[in-house]
């Protein structure tokens, strides 16, 4: 019991001493702005709400997002992006199996058929499973263990393309500890059950850089013209200090970095002071709209920003 008290206390205070960097950046970069001053979705009655996955919908957009209490993934609502409702459990995680807990989800459509891969965790590990719906509501799992897995790390936070042109599915995810993870990585299938993995990862830390010199991970991958694709994913300082960064390429593999290439830091004296996490992102009409989760101590909840492309 000691030696577990002592541990808390050690990490306390390593947080405490992290935590003194979350302004060491201004909170926004790059022509980005956060809407409002305060979360577009979760509060203290919904409890801690992360990783979100925000799609169009008809005239509106829905949001995948990670439910903590629960452990499981629930849907939402919007029409303009900033308030949201209807919410509707998607996937439960399942006791006794590999999932007990699932979250970091990312929900695709295509040829009449929802795909949803999302990351299922059991004793502070987690894999990659991978569900499919005909209405986008009743999801049934496609394989009894997880589609992408490993024996020395957890894998999470999918994010998934449909390649039309070489007929395939394309997967970036995070990899390395649990609590967060180190690496982004690469993997390819033809039925979203069978994967490839790329042996080495395709974005790692930048020493030189403070904002994601200790590890990174959580990213959304969007197509924006001429092929060329657009990486957000979380950079972070130190263990507790994230923030919101950004990377360019033309195959997917080779990804491109500015030099001052973060986006998204914490505000002061705000919901998101110390951490932002987690980007999905949307182009439409002109403009970039981002939702994110952002900590303050341990309450998480989501926010938005915007970034217009259009001079």
């Amino acid at each position: 019991m000691l030696k577990i008290a002592v541990r808390k206390l050690k990490r306390k205070i390593e947080r405490f001493i992290n935590q003194r960097h979350s302004y060491d950046l201004p909170e926004v970069n790059l022509g980005w702005q956060k809407v409002g001053h305060s979360p577009v979705y979760g509060d203290q009655n919904t409890g801690t709400m992360f990783d979100p996955y925000v799609f169009e919908s008809g005239d509106g957009f829905k949001m995948l997002v990670s439910e903590r209490e629960t452990g499981n993934l629930v849907l939402v609502d919007s029409i303009d992006g900033v308030h949201w409702d209807n919410k509707e459990t998607l996937l439960y995680g399942r006791e006794g199996k590999w999932d007990p807990v699932v979250n970091r989800g990312c929900l695709l459509f295509l040829n009449g058929v929802w795909h949803l891969w999302y990351t299922g965790q059991k004793n502070c590990i987690s894999a990659i499973g991978y569900a499919t719906s005909s209405n986008g509501l009743n999801f049934l799992r496609k394989s009894n263990s997880p589609v992408i897995d490993s024996a020395n790390c957890s894998v999470m936070n999918p994010c998934v393309l449909w390649d039309r042109l070489q007929g395939k599915f394309r997967m970036w995810y995070s990899s390395g500890e649990d609590y967060e993870p180190d690496v982004i990585c690469y993997a390819e299938s033809l039925d979203g059950i069978h994967w490839n993995n790329r042996k080495e990862p395709v974005l790692t830390i930048r020493h030189d850089k403070l904002w994601e010199k200790y590890k990174i991970g959580g990213c959304t991958v969007v197509p924006q013209g001429n092929r060329k694709l657009v990486m957000y994913y979380i950079g972070y300082q130190n263990l507790d200090v994230a923030r919101i960064c950004v990377a360019y390429s033309k195959d997917g593999i080779v990804w491109m970095r500015d030099e001052e290439n973060w986006i998204l830091s914490p505000s002061k004296k705000s919901w998101d002071a110390h951490a932002v996490y987690k980007p999905s992102a949307i182009m439409k009409s002109g403009d970039i709209y981002l939702w994110y989760n952002g900590r303050t101590g341990c309450n998480e909840y989501i926010g938005m920003a915007k970034q217009s492309l259009v001079k």
